[in-house]
């Protein structure tokens, strides 16, 4: 329902003959043609950051957002086969910076959203290769200085690259639908070695 209803509100701050599709995840993709460059592409992005800060009802609930918004420009920021990556680029720059805000793509965020794409590729067949491991850290109550459980960490170990971080590849999980998987790998080994 929410998705539907960001979608409604992105479409309402475009024109009829823009493109507005969802990319996967909470990701949404707007395409416009003859734009006033990145004046034109900012001000939209205004308009919809306006839009999509307004509260959302969800089966009665009221649900607040914030948005980060990437805009790459062609030709200005790069080839055409180019600009999804870049407005990605951008996109994470805007995270980065806070959230709910927007940015343009600059050429040195580029490296950047290749190394995102890469480990996304990397990541989908990473369960099958046998790439993940489990880790248990114990949980300790403090009074009795007692373990009294344990919190089950994942850990990617990628042929190339090493040890990957959680802290980069679970947002890339996030970002591009991946965590659900990685959630129900965690349980079934968890599982399997407590059997064991």
């Amino acid at each position: 329902q929410l998705l539907r209803e960001l979608a409604r509100r992105l479409q309402s701050v475009v024109r009829d003959s823009d493109t507005v599709s969802r990319m996967g995840g909470d990701e949404f993709l707007l395409l416009l043609e003859d734009v006033d460059g990145m004046a034109g592409s900012a001000a939209l992005a205004e308009r919809a950051l306006a839009a999509l800060a307004q509260p959302f009802d969800v089966v009665g609930r009221q649900v607040e957002l914030s948005a980060s918004i990437g805009i790459a420009v062609y030709p200005a920021h790069g080839r055409s086969d180019k600009l999804v990556a870049h407005a990605d680029a951008a996109m994470y720059a805007a995270k980065r910076a806070g959230g709910g805000s927007y940015a343009l793509f600059e050429s040195h965020m580029d490296a950047g959203a290749l190394e995102q794409l890469d480990l996304h590729l990397a990541l989908r067949h990473a369960v099958a290769n046998g790439e993940l491991s489990l880790h248990f850290q114990p949980l300790m109550d403090a009074r009795s200085a007692e373990v009294c459980g344990v919190e089950a960490r994942r850990r990617w170990r990628h042929p190339q690259r090493g040890m990957v971080s959680p802290a980069v590849f679970i947002p890339i999980a996030e970002r591009f639908g991946l965590i659900n998987q990685l959630g129900h790998w965690v349980i079934a080994e968890a599982c399997r070695q407590m059997a064991r």
